[in-house]
């Protein structure tokens, strides 16, 4: 992948499998980019 990371971004769950949002509470940049993106 050329040193590219890919995340999975679940929008009925609101969760990323960055996971950031499981240690903070806030949704993490991935979760906010897919929601502004689709509108």
């Amino acid at each position: 992948m050329c040193g590219r990371i890919t995340y999975i971004v679940d929008l009925e769950r609101m969760t990323c499998s960055h996971r950031l949002r499981d240690l903070s509470g806030i949704p993490c940049a991935h979760v906010v980019c897919v929601i502004y993106n689709k509108e």
